[in-house]
């Protein structure tokens, strides 16, 4: 081979690695944000990217609160007879068949479309951040790309509990509505995986979910917060309103419980109790503020041994309530009343139809 071939080949071999090393630079170089980019989208499309936020704010009201009976707060202990359940959500109680609106930007992750007492019904669950996200229960006639994410068969319970595709919505949306009819309530839960915490005080079994559950309602703004906060009530007479997670404002004094009764409470069952056997102790006890405001000592009509009547004033309840010798409450009136009482009073105040009867001046 001539030394003139022998140069040729070289630079050709010169030439062709020259053009393969250029092609692999500008290959690699056009990778460089390709791969990135696919992987952010496909992230999206499969999990959902999250931004960290353990402190979002609710802009948006749950439903249209006029409709709103009244709330109770997460914390109850459910007993069922054969097993307790810890219910780490608040209950939202009224009558109606209400719409319920997303009270932030979010997304649907999970949840369960089943048929319960009756009733199809779906469970959704909404992230809001890495570490927040919430619950609606007990939901009814959702829009189609909320129904779309599951299956047109409701499930028989919860264990068909399942991530869902992901589905966007924005604050104030509507996303369905409470199934209302004879059940009365749905559920709003709030989840903080920050607030990760144990309840041995709780005699009940407590799931991970539970262990990082938060109050739903500390995350509106303070005008909201203090409204709902407003509603809050007990499943039942005599059980106080729960406060393992929504607790008042430190800055704001804490309402006292008596005999483990809300004031509203004790107030109900001071009307409701009117001139039953035993009343006027009762009332004695549920109001430790009592003071002796009158003594009826010219009412004559009524039985010696029932005499006199004694009118005693709750600065707490704002009520002036009489009770007889034989501790009966005879009458509650509002506000102070410190005078023998008078046909003129009778507008602010419920009389045992016994008294009516019996005192010929309140004829």
């Amino acid at each position: 081979m001539s030394a003139k071939i022998k140069i040729i080949i070289i630079i050709i071999i010169i030439i062709l690695a020259a053009l393969t090393l250029t092609g692999l630079y500008l290959w690699s170089n056009s990778q460089i944000n390709k791969p990135l980019a696919l992987s952010l989208t496909n992230i999206k499309d499969t999990v959902g990217l999250c931004e960290s936020n353990p402190a979002p704010v609710f802009t948006h009201d749950i439903t249209e609160v006029d409709k709103i009976g009244y709330i109770v707060p997460p914390g109850n202990v459910e007993d069922y007879g054969n097993y307790k359940m810890f219910k780490s959500h608040s209950y939202i109680k009224g009558p109606n068949k209400v719409p319920v609106y997303t009270p932030i930007d979010s997304t649907l992750f999970r949840g369960v479309y089943m048929e319960e007492g009756g009733i199809d019904q779906y469970a959704l669950f909404f992230d809001v951040s890495c570490e927040v996200y919430y619950l609606f229960d007990h939901i009814v006639d959702p829009p189609d790309k909320i129904k779309d994410a599951f299956p047109d068969t409701p499930a028989t319970d919860t264990s068909a509990m399942t991530e869902t595709e992901k589905v966007e919505v924005k604050a104030g949306e509507l996303i369905g509505y409470s199934i209302g009819e004879e059940f009365e309530q749905w559920d709003f839960g709030v989840y903080n995986k920050t607030k990760e915490r144990d309840f041995p005080e709780i005699d009940a079994e407590v799931s991970s979910r539970d262990r990082i559950a938060d109050c739903p309602y500390d995350y509106f703004p303070e005008d909201k917060k203090e409204f709902y906060y407003s509603l809050f009530g007990s499943h039942l007479t005599g059980v106080p309103v729960p406060t393992l997670f929504c607790k008042p404002d430190q800055s704001q004094p804490e309402e006292d419980f008596i005999n483990d009764k809300t004031l509203e409470q004790r107030v109900d069952e001071l009307y409701a109790d009117l001139h039953n056997e035993g009343s006027g102790t009762r009332a004695r006890e549920n109001f430790s503020d009592l003071e002796l405001a009158y003594t009826d000592e010219e009412t004559t009509d009524l039985p010696p041994e029932i005499r006199p009547f004694r009118y005693y004033y709750s600065a707490e309840a704002g009520l002036t309530m009489a009770i007889c010798n034989i501790e009966r409450t005879v009458f509650i009136c509002e506000g102070k009343t410190d005078h023998l009482l008078s046909l003129d009073d009778f507008s602010n105040c419920e009389v045992a139809p016994v008294l009516l009867e019996s005192d010929s001046r309140l004829r």
